[in-house]
């Protein structure tokens, strides 16, 4: 007989007899826990909210020659920018820093 059509010997064949019953049932997670998850979820919803509004408004005011570069910061016209500060307008650059910094620190929540 070929030996691809003998039975495995890697797997166990599977018990007849019956198990025992499991010592306790497993716990269902109790109320606060479950408000706790929502809470945590809606939060994160929230804060990638936050990001994907901060990207849409700087990549509105993106430079045009700039556009070519967001493959290489993963789509980010955040990160893009802060590549290429010298594209950021002197007067803007106060405003720019500090949604930088809010930006990354979210994306460091996030994760």
């Amino acid at each position: 007989q070929a030996f691809w059509l003998q039975p495995s010997k890697l797997v166990s064949p599977r018990p007849t007899a019956s198990r025992s019953p499991p010592s306790s049932p497993p716990q269902a997670l109790s109320r606060p826990s479950l408000t706790m998850n929502a809470l945590g979820d809606m939060q994160k919803q929230v804060m990638q909210k936050s990001l994907e509004e901060t990207d849409a408004k700087f990549a509105s005011s993106l430079p045009w020659y700039l556009k070519a570069c967001l493959p290489c910061n993963g789509g980010s016209a955040v990160e893009t920018l802060h590549s290429f500060e010298f594209a950021v307008p002197a007067d803007q650059k106060d405003e720019f820093q500090d949604a930088y910094k809010a930006y990354t620190d979210t994306k460091k929540k996030l994760k």
